[in-house]
């Protein structure tokens, strides 16, 4: 049974792999052997780890990816806004956000997502817990916290809860 898990692991490597490579070339058949290849030889290399720290979740990882832009940009406009509108509120603070994810890739791309997001930025990192500048401390910061953990440890497979 093991051993059928890993197949189907190195399987789904393979074509997330290999999907990328198309939409890299444009389906681009001249080098199509190699980029048969080049999945296959990432695909072995995924399992040659224990886990990845990027792990295969393709959908999550999908999800993941328009929010992300979609976050990044609220985050630009929101600083946009304060420093050109100096009515703006400014009411900064730094608070203590102590993580419940456990996999040390998710707490990285936690802490490097939290810059992203609209009025705030990790000044400081210490195992499970992050300090986090926030420029306006009305806003519900803690929550959108929270979502992004959630969102982050479904991509590491990490069910978190409310």
């Amino acid at each position: 049974m093991h051993r059928l898990v890993g197949v189907w692991v190195a399987v789904r490597a393979f074509l997330l792999f290999f999907a990328l490579w198309l939409v890299l070339t444009d389906g681009a058949t001249e080098g199509l052997v190699f980029g048969v290849a080049a999945a296959a030889f990432a695909a072995a290399l995924t399992l040659a780890g224990e886990r990845s720290p990027w792990p295969l979740r393709p959908l999550a990882w999908l999800t993941f990816g328009p929010w992300f832009v979609a976050q990044s940009l609220l985050g630009g406009w929101d600083v946009l806004r304060r420093a050109v509108r100096p009515d703006r509120p400014l009411d900064p603070e730094l608070l203590d956000f102590p993580t419940r994810l456990t996999t040390p890739a998710a707490r990285r791309l936690l802490a490097a997502t939290i810059s992203l997001l609209p009025g705030t930025l990790v000044a400081r990192i210490h195992e499970a817990h992050l300090r986090v500048h926030v420029l306006d401390r009305g806003l519900p910061v803690r929550a959108a916290l929270r979502r992004l953990e959630r969102r982050i440890g479904g991509l590491y497979g990490e069910r978190l809860g409310p």
